[in-house]
């Protein structure tokens, strides 16, 4: 975060974090607001958006749902606003996390809240073959699940770069980003994270968020 832009906004999953780490532990939070869903039940999980404090956001609590680990948040601009949800969905539990992600999306076509994009990313543990962007391959049910989801909602992913590599050099596409307007986004693309196995997805798009008006 420290060599990040200005108007850089994070989204994060598997925080593994619980009650007992504060706010200000994980950021300045001057400079940052810090929107979270800890994991109560187990340990691992979580999700996490941390938004530069100069840009007007509000969590959209309405839209979560109890047993699907993610925040939903709005980002206004002067002159439009963008939702920006990150989602975990844990191994073995796609049936019923689909299922939650899904009402959720149906709760916010039901509101009829405008929006110039809306982006639903992180990581959904789902095998699909994205290499072409446009014909993307399913390798199971679960994964031709979200695929019939995202199509319906009218989403369409943006990363084609692998996004983890298993010990045995394998590499899959687990963490994946959506939008339901690819038109402003300037590049989307997968980078070396902290974490060695796992990379992070950088997306850079153009709004005009305050002060610096490019939203990255």
């Amino acid at each position: 975060m420290l060599e990040s832009k200005d108007d850089t906004v994070f989204a994060l999953t598997e925080t593994w974090l619980d009650e007992t780490t504060r706010d200000g532990q994980i950021a300045d939070t001057t400079r940052y607001q810090i929107f979270r869903k800890d994991r109560s039940t187990s340990r691992g999980g979580g999700v996490m958006v941390l938004a530069p404090s100069h840009i007007i956001c509000r969590r959209r609590a309405d839209l979560e749902q109890d047993n699907l680990e993610a925040v939903f948040v709005e980002l206004r601009t002067p002159r439009s606003k963008f939702l920006l949800a990150c989602v975990y969905i844990a191994p073995n539990t796609h049936s019923s996390s689909f299922g939650s992600l899904q009402t959720s999306i149906d709760r916010l076509l039901e509101l009829g809240t405008s929006y110039a994009s809306v982006y639903l990313l992180g990581d959904f543990n789902v095998h699909i073959d994205w290499r072409d962007l446009s014909s993307p391959i399913a390798a199971d049910p679960a994964s031709q699940q979200l695929l019939e989801m995202v199509e319906t909602a009218g989403l369409v992913q943006l990363c084609s770069d692998p996004t983890y590599r298993s010990a045995a050099g394998n590499e899959s596409q687990l963490d994946l980003c959506f939008t339901t307007n690819p038109t402003p986004v300037l590049d989307c693309y997968a980078q070396e994270s902290l974490v060695g196995c796992d990379k992070a997805i950088h997306i850079e798009c153009y709004t005009s968020l305050p002060r610096q008006g490019h939203f990255t």
